[in-house]
């Protein structure tokens, strides 16, 4: 009965955060349209998706708070999306332009924020499961 208990309050929390990336994702819109380049809307969408996949994983993430932590190979690449999930979509497209051959393919997926919304969810995954190991 205690794992329907927490699999429900995982729910409602990914819900809620569900609910504060729209609410974001339209302030960012606005803020597009005004032409302010704060990074902040982009970093809390960031957190959101982090979170949300961290959440995906709740079963390992109850094991780690347990105290069943093993570092394993994927905290390399997790680092690595990490990083690249905090740079904002909007630098991508300073960086390295529109429609310029060479990187366009690998860059391509940043300079989206719904393709680095699910760039967010995945890093959220790897980072729990760097921390566990499947039993």
């Amino acid at each position: 009965m205690k794992n329907w208990i927490l699999k429900g309050i995982f729910t409602v929390i990914v819900v809620i955060l569900l609910y504060s990336i729209a609410n974001n994702w339209y302030y960012l819109q606005d803020l597009i349209r005004k032409k302010n380049d704060t990074p902040i809307p982009y970093i809390k969408l960031t957190i959101y998706g982090l979170l949300i996949g961290i959440l995906v994983e709740w079963y390992s993430l109850k094991s780690i708070f347990q105290g069943h932590i093993k570092v394993n190979w994927l905290l390399a690449p997790a680092l690595v999306l990490l990083v690249l999930a905090f740079i904002p979509d909007d630098n991508w497209f300073k960086w390295f332009g529109v429609g310029r051959d060479g990187f366009e393919a690998v860059i391509a997926p940043f300079r989206f924020r719904e393709s680095q919304m699910a760039f967010d969810i995945v890093t959220g995954i790897l980072l729990i499961r760097s921390f566990t190991t499947k039993e």
